[in-house]
């Protein structure tokens, strides 16, 4: 923190986030702080500001800042503001550029590296976790950066896939970094914290809001020099980050998707309209490897379990608290006993393939992969399944449980 911090904070808490006439203020001024000093007189004569903007400078005092640096002082958290030398240079020259940014953690210099935003649905397939992780974990050996929004699904994949490979990555938040709205994630972020960087432009107890999420995309996408959308639905707001990443000058990533899952509507219309087809990871280093260096990678390399992620390098407490958090996430609701089927007749590959499903559908490929085990095996142990009437095939190739 510096002279300039509590008047970018002053000016956010003022103008409010993401608005354009931040970057305005900062090109007509050597700082926030010289703009501040004009007063009322000199922001008018600036033409940059509404009515509604000076009743809002005018009121809104300079010592609003002081409550959010001692809070931010007390959780040890870092403030970067526009001007500073740590305020990467690619999030200043997108059209609303945050003021301030609050960092848990060391922020990577995006500026010299190659820096890439996977992003995701939630509501993720078998499928697109592991993609999204082994694409992350492959990326970052290279010395690639990885930043993602900390949600669940393809976000959670792509931020463990990077920590399993010791690389960096950086989690950009839709509300303060101190506000635990994402219990399940609880343990990820202070592991992110601890090895790479929870950024947000929100102050560290900002709420939860449902707006703010869509706002804090353009930071992701201007903190990469390219994005790659693993799975995303009509709707999905990855293809928010997406749409952003092409108004930002960014190349688009996708990987296709089966024409019958649902998650994989946004990607592969995103290929339709141009964005570039990723079916492995290194369709992306072979895209860059003229204008950065990459470390070599072994194709043989695999990465480990997302469960077993980064073992190293965390202190004990961490551990503990992960360990905690993933006890917690993997109890499952009460649920109604399976059907009994005698499988005594049936194969051991078949029965593995009935404990596996449940009454939730499960799409056939993620059974395959899931199981490690081959498709004609699966076809043959789920059409055994349905002749003893213990499985009710689904629309799009899914299976459940009768």
């Amino acid at each position: 923190m510096n002279e300039s911090t509590k008047y970018a904070i002053w000016i956010s808490q003022a103008l409010g986030y993401a608005n354009p006439k931040v970057k305005r203020i900062i090109e007509l001024y050597k700082g926030f702080k010289e703009f501040y000093e004009g007063g009322r007189q000199e922001w008018i004569l600036s033409g940059v500001l509404s009515p509604k903007n000076l009743q809002k400078l005018e009121s809104t005092p300079l010592n609003v800042a002081d409550p959010i640096i001692n809070r931010c002082r007390e959780l040890k958290y870092d403030i970067i503001s526009i001007g500073d030398n740590e305020y990467p240079v690619v999030l200043q020259e997108i059209f609303n550029p945050p003021a301030a940014l609050y960092v848990s953690g060391n922020l990577p210099n995006v500026d010299n590296r190659f820096t890439i935003a996977i992003v995701g649905t939630r509501k993720s397939s078998f499928y697109g976790v592991k993609i999204a992780y082994e694409f992350s974990y492959h990326l970052a050996k290279a010395g690639s950066i990885i930043v993602s929004g900390g949600a669940l699904g393809i976000d959670s994949a792509a931020h463990k896939g990077s920590l399993s490979a010791n690389g960096d990555t950086i989690c950009v938040l839709g509300c303060g970094i101190h506000n635990n709205y994402l219990q399940q994630n609880e343990a990820l972020r202070k592991t992110i914290s601890e090895t790479g960087a929870l950024i947000s432009e929100y102050p560290p107890d900002y709420p939860v809001n449902k707006g703010s999420f869509p706002v804090r995309n353009r930071i992701i996408s201007a903190l990469s020099k390219a994005a790659l959308v693993v799975e995303a639905g009509n709707k999905s707001g990855s293809l928010i980050t997406a749409n952003l990443a092409l108004e930002q000058g960014r190349d688009v990533f996708a990987v296709p998707g089966s024409i019958n899952s649902s998650v994989s509507a946004g990607t592969n219309e995103l290929i339709k309209v141009g964005a570039i087809p990723a079916t492995t990871y290194r369709d992306i280093l072979e895209a860059y490897e003229t204008q950065y260096e990459f470390n070599e990678i072994d194709d043989n390399l695999k990465p480990i379990k997302p469960e077993d992620f980064l073992t190293k390098n965390i202190s004990k407490q961490t551990k503990q608290v992960r360990n905690v958090k993933i006890q917690k996430a993997s109890e499952k609701p009460f649920e109604q006993p399976k059907k009994q089927v005698d499988l005594s007749g049936l194969s051991q590959a078949t029965q593995n393939v009935f404990n596996f499903l449940s009454e939730e559908p499960k799409h056939i490929d993620t059974i395959i992969l899931e199981l490690n085990l081959p498709p004609n095996q699966v076809a043959q142990a789920l059409t055994e399944l349905e002749l003893v009437d213990a499985v009710t095939p689904l629309a799009g190739r899914s299976y459940c449980i009768k």
